[in-house]
């Protein structure tokens, strides 16, 4: 994972409100949105969600929770993203994704399965790809867009030091760049 811009005060005061628009939201996914997700803007706050009937749209092992809330409904994480997802989504709980993510997955990682590191051909250099911190003027242009506009990655996001790996990166569906 990679902050990609900072997470200053307008953000944490956007992130609170979030967590205070809907007593069911018990994390907040500050990650960019991948093309693959269906995203839909909330009727409760600055957040957008999963369609209801994606168990999805609980929680992911990535983000920022409210602990206090979880213990306080007395929820205990079992080992295994897909089976707390289930857990919590079929309680009514919510994984928001914001308006201003601030994070993102390093494209093209070294991946692992089972404790053994897989070997894919490409594309070249697995592991030493990143993004360019946002500019003030594309912070400004993502901050100014409007709520029906998801934050994809690959409008918002620049990849760095990949030259003929870009090809790949452009071409590539979301499990291919980040799994």
């Amino acid at each position: 994972m990679q902050f990609v811009r900072p997470f200053d005060k307008p953000t944490v005061d956007q992130y609170r409100k979030i967590f205070e628009s809907d007593e069911n939201v018990i994390q907040i996914d500050p990650r960019f949105i991948r093309q693959s997700l269906r995203l839909r803007p909330s009727g409760n706050g600055p957040f957008y969600t999963l369609p209801p009937d994606d168990y999805r749209r609980s929680c992911s092992d990535v983000g920022l929770l409210r602990l206090s809330f979880i213990t306080d409904c007395g929820f205990r994480f079992a080992e295994g993203e897909r089976q707390n997802k289930k857990d919590l989504f079929e309680k009514g709980y919510l994984r928001a994704f914001p308006f201003t993510p601030i994070a993102m997955h390093m494209p093209f990682p070294k991946t692992y399965r089972k404790g053994k590191r897989t070997i894919r051909r490409f594309p070249f250099r697995r592991g030493s790809y990143s993004y360019r911190d946002m500019t003030t003027s594309e912070m400004e242009r993502m901050d100014g867009r409007p709520m029906e506009d998801i934050a994809y990655y690959k409008t918002f996001l620049r990849p760095s030091n990949m030259y003929l790996s870009r090809l790949s990166y452009a071409l590539s569906p979301d499990k291919k760049i980040f799994g």
